[in-house]
């Protein structure tokens, strides 16, 4: 064993010097060449400029969104600014206490205004409860008076009667501005009042023990039904 570390030993001793020293050269150099590095923490990594792009919206992706918005926002159906106005039409009802009930409910539902046909002093108001400062009026001396009006600016007349091709209040199917008829109490719609309306609605009746509502209780059901469908 000591031989042959005292042979490896010579053999050490005996290698080529231009080999040595070319490979101390190269390492020499290489330190030389190469300066030390220092240890410097990574830096946060900051996202380019390909993805910044892409999480952030350009100013025309900006502005055709926006656009996009509003136009989908235009379509949606929403009331409009002013809601659709409603008119009360008095004309051939006999009994103050129905007058003054249905001027009362009137102003409680918001109607515009109440279309008196006839002389205003042949108006009763018993039973209005102080609505009636409340509310405007509008005198016609006739009916063909009140129908150019009404045509005029455009407002529907809809009879409240049970009769032919007449529509469920219930269904709300107003249009827009809108004036009711009702009828006598004891005759309902007359003939000409029913040449005068646009078209007619009903109240239905869930029990079969009366024919008719009062005149009073029937236009009272009719206004809220409008106001509830204008948005009052």
């Amino acid at each position: 064993f000591a031989c042959g570390v005292l042979i490896g030993a010579a053999a050490m001793r005996t290698r080529d010097p231009k080999s040595a020293s070319s490979t101390d050269s190269s390492s020499d150099s290489s330190s030389s060449s190469t300066p030390a590095q220092k240890m410097v923490p990574p830096e946060p990594a900051t996202p380019s400029t390909e993805l910044t792009s892409e999480l952030q919206p350009s100013a025309s992706t900006s502005s055709s969104f926006s656009s996009h918005m509003l136009a989908a926002s235009s379509s949606v159906s929403r009331p409009s600014a002013s809601p659709p106005k409603f008119y009360l039409i008095i004309f051939n009802i006999a009994k103050k206490a129905n007058l003054g009930t249905l001027l009362r409910s009137a102003c409680a539902f918001g109607v515009h205004e109440v279309l008196v046909v006839g002389q205003r002093k042949a108006l009763q108001t018993f039973g209005n409860k102080g609505t009636v400062q409340h509310l405007s009026f509008r005198e016609f001396d006739s009916l063909p008076l009140l129908g150019s009006w009404l045509k005029e600016h455009h407002i529907e007349v809809v009879g409240i009667e049970i009769i032919e091709g007449a529509t469920s209040v219930s269904k709300h199917r107003f249009r827009g501005d809108t004036a009711f008829m009702l009828g006598n109490e004891g005759t309902g719609l007359s003939k000409k009042q029913i040449g005068f309306c646009d078209r007619f609605m009903y109240i239905p009746h869930a029990g079969n023990g009366t024919a008719s509502l009062n005149v009073a209780v029937a236009g009272s059901i009719v206004l809220h039904h409008f106001s509830e469908w204008a948005g009052k």
